[in-house]
């Protein structure tokens, strides 16, 4: 395949800009039930099953998972082709249940199923106000390892100086303190990211995920769709990720980070404000297991 075949743009990225979140949301309605059906073996015991063919597929086949979830092979068809994303709840939830779904992956498949998500995002007013807000927060925690304010599309809002010393330890701090900084941008466009975080591959998946999750629910921001579409030419492994729909929805947990040379665990908590659910606060402590 050439390298422009490989790289050509997914359907939701060539769309006018107010057509981008039904676009995707068709999409990737498609990507994601052929990414889980190739997941499930399939039962001999159903009817639908052939043990005597020599199967040319992974996982189930269109017949097989349309059959479990009671729906026509034709009306499966058509959802994985995108060219009907308004199953009723009840198929959803059968569909749900077919694909042997968890909840999170059941909720990014009503999302993708449920009335388009327009104007969801919060207003500039609100979410300058919820910024002031978990900043004023951030400068009273003084033992953190690191504070991030992270708007819903993954960008770091003026970068503070304990992110900079661990997220950029290459570069003279006093040109990053006070920029934004994407999250996409820095995971797959700098490779000093392969440093700092220990396990990138699981961070780069988990920040793929947040960004699908985000697009289902809310839909895409201009600026998202410009950092997707510069990655999509760029990164092979943006790619792959990206194909793999894979939501994600992490509030805490834990990371490895390598500062001054060192690994060290740091557990993360995430805090919003009620009336801004478009922006956080993400702080790194020193993991007490250490």
């Amino acid at each position: 395949m050439s390298n422009a075949g490989r790289t050509a743009l997914p359907a939701f990225l060539r769309a006018a800009e107010h057509d981008a979140a039904r676009e995707y949301r068709r999409t990737a309605l498609g990507g994601f039930l052929r990414a889980h059906r190739a997941r499930i073996e399939p039962d001999p015991r159903w009817p639908v099953v052939d043990t005597h063919t020599p199967r040319r597929v992974t996982g189930l086949r269109r017949e097989e998972i349309a059959w479990a979830a009671g729906v026509s092979v034709d009306y499966y068809t058509k959802l994985e082709q995108g060219r009907s994303v308004r199953p009723s709840a009840a198929v959803v939830g059968s569909l749900a249940t077919a694909l042997q779904l968890g909840p999170l992956d059941r909720r990014y498949l009503q999302a993708l199923t449920a009335e388009d998500p327009s104007d969801q995002h919060s207003s500039d007013v609100s979410v300058q106000a919820a910024e002031q807000t978990l900043r004023s927060i951030a400068a009273q925690i003084q033992d953190a390892v690191m504070v991030q304010v992270l708007t819903g599309d993954l960008t770091v809002r003026s970068i503070d100086p304990r992110a900079a010393r661990i997220l950029y330890p290459d570069r003279d701090i006093d040109d990053v303190v006070g920029t934004d900084v994407s999250l996409l941008s820095y995971l797959f466009g700098d490779p000093v990211s392969r440093t700092v975080y220990v396990d990138w591959s699981a961070k780069a998946r988990e920040v793929v995920g947040l960004v699908h999750l985000r697009m289902a629910v809310a839909g895409p921001t201009p600026e998202l769709l410009r950092t997707i579409e510069q990655l999509w030419l760029s990164s092979s492994a943006f790619r792959y990720l990206w194909s793999r729909f894979e939501p994600h929805d992490k509030a805490s947990g834990m990371w490895r980070l390598r500062i001054d040379g060192q690994i060290v665990e740091c557990d993360f908590a995430t805090m919003k404000t009620p009336t801004s659910p478009d922006i956080a606060l993400v702080v790194y402590h020193r993991s007490a297991a250490q």
